[in-house]
């Protein structure tokens, strides 16, 4: 730890801003302190509209802070020193006090160069647009003037806060220009502003949803439909209207947790001079993606999540890692039977296929009680009283919608006696296909390797 982390036995953190009872900052401080097992840091919001105040408080009683809306330039004035970077961009998000010197840094940049990394973005000579004009907007306009980007343009409401935007960012050094109605074509475009967030406009007691109900954009969709990617600075939720409608169309995505989460590691990193690994960035962006997930499924009035689609899916693996982040039990129906039952097979040979789907459809319905992820049997959706079960339960139900072709590679080489016979196998596959969709609450692409298909599964 540093020397300067001596102001109390207790250390204290907060997040300095206005209007910011919304954040998560404090649970996700708290589980970066735990898994360096810091167990006397505490970490709270301080939500104020008297700046200079807070910053007396802040010098005296606290080890350092982070900085949110509308604070990041003006708290500038009130520091002792700069690191170089925000002095370059202007913005402050984090402080550390170091003896009574309070010393800013921008870890928003540290956030941004690694959420373009983790994507694989290459920025180099692309076309960039940035929409909005706060206080992020200049560290998104130096993170892509360093990453070489082609040109970059700002849009926005106010042409005269666009201006000074402009001439701020002349001043470090990066050429902008305003594009007010995007008249250009773009490759890469950022959210900078607040449009889109939700407010628990959710669907309970009617048709449960687990997006917010909201449709506002700040730009018009079909002004940016080609674009190569979109990242939305937005983390609640997950996906806004638009970055919805933009993955609808093809195009790469990403919120803004995974930045929050890099960016408040780095912050970390100030304030208690230790570093993180990258497996400690996403194992923390994972947990809580999950915890906000579970948040938005009871919203939403889920009580539970239910896998289905054909063998070879994914059902399985993605049940498994999907229970392990939600902190939940895992229950494959399958492995329930044999266990009571015996070998399926067996069941199919002596008993036949009635009597084993009566078994499954008694299996299903006292699993559906319980608060787990569930993955169930392929041919689940072939009795209707399985299909009532599933639409009449508050499970979650999701198809891991994979194509027959990644499926027959998945199962290759394994003793699966469906596959002996590959045209009835994709005959089955083709008849049960409208019987998932059908029951589903949600489709997720199930041609994606394990990890992806959470991220798209926790994105929902």
């Amino acid at each position: 730890m540093t020397d300067n982390l001596t102001l109390a036995n207790n250390l204290n953190f907060a997040l300095l801003g206005k209007d910011i009872s919304y954040s998560v900052s404090p649970i996700l401080h708290k589980k970066l302190f735990s898994i360096k097992g810091i167990n006397n840091a505490n970490y709270e919001l301080l939500d104020t509209s008297n700046l200079e105040h807070a910053i007396s408080l802040l010098r005296e009683k606290y080890n350092g802070f982070n900085v949110t809306k509308p604070y990041k330039v003006d708290i500038i004035k009130y520091l002792d020193e700069l690191d170089e970077s925000a002095r370059l961009i202007g913005s402050v998000n984090t402080v550390v006090n170091k003896d009574g010197r309070l010393i800013g840094y921008n870890t928003d940049l540290d956030g941004i160069l690694d959420t373009f990394r983790q994507d694989n973005v290459k920025i180099k000579g692309k076309s960039c647009l940035i929409i909005g004009y706060g206080g992020v907007s200049k560290t998104l306009a130096y993170a892509l003037f360093r990453l070489g980007a082609g040109n970059i343009s700002v849009t926005g409401r106010n042409e005269n806060k666009m201006l000074n935007f402009v001439n701020s960012a002349k001043d470090s050094g990066i050429d902008i220009v305003i594009d007010k109605d995007i008249e250009q074509k773009y490759d890469i475009v950022v959210n900078a502003t607040s449009v889109g967030t939700v407010c628990d406009t959710y669907a309970v007691n009617s048709t449960p949803s687990l997006q917010p109900l909201g449709d506002k954009t700040p730009v018009d969709v079909h002004q940016i439909l080609d674009i190569e990617y979109y990242f939305d600075l937005i983390y609640s939720p997950r996906r806004t209207y638009l970055a919805r409608k933009l993955h609808q169309n093809g195009v790469k995505v990403r919120d803004g947790l995974y930045m929050l989460v890099s960016q408040a590691v780095k912050a970390q990193e100030y304030f208690m001079n230790y570093t993180f690994t990258k497996s400690d960035i996403l194992d923390v962006y994972l947990n809580l993606a999950g915890e906000m997930f579970k948040n938005r499924l009871k919203s939403a009035g889920f009580e539970g999540i239910t896998l289905v689609g054909f063998m070879g899916a994914g059902k399985s693996s993605v049940g498994k890692r999907l229970a392990q982040i939600l902190g939940t039990r895992y229950i494959d129906t399958d492995n329930v039977i044999e266990s009571k039952f015996g070998c399926i097979s067996k069941i199919f040979k002596e008993k036949g296929e009635e009597e084993f789907r009566s078994i499954e459809s008694n299996i299903l319905e006292s699993t559906l009680n319980e608060n787990a992820v569930i993955s169930t049997g392929g041919g689940i959706v072939m009795r209707d009283e399985n299909i009532r079960l599933l639409k009449k339960s508050k499970t979650l139900v999701i198809y891991l919608d994979a194509s027959f072709d990644t499926i027959a590679q998945r199962v290759k080489g394994s003793d699966r006696p469906l596959f002996e016979d590959v045209n009835k196998a994709r005959n089955l596959f083709e008849y049960r296909k409208p019987l998932y969709i059908n029951v589903a609450d949600l489709v997720i692409d199930g041609n994606m390797n394990v990890d992806d298909t959470i991220e798209e599964i926790l994105k929902s």
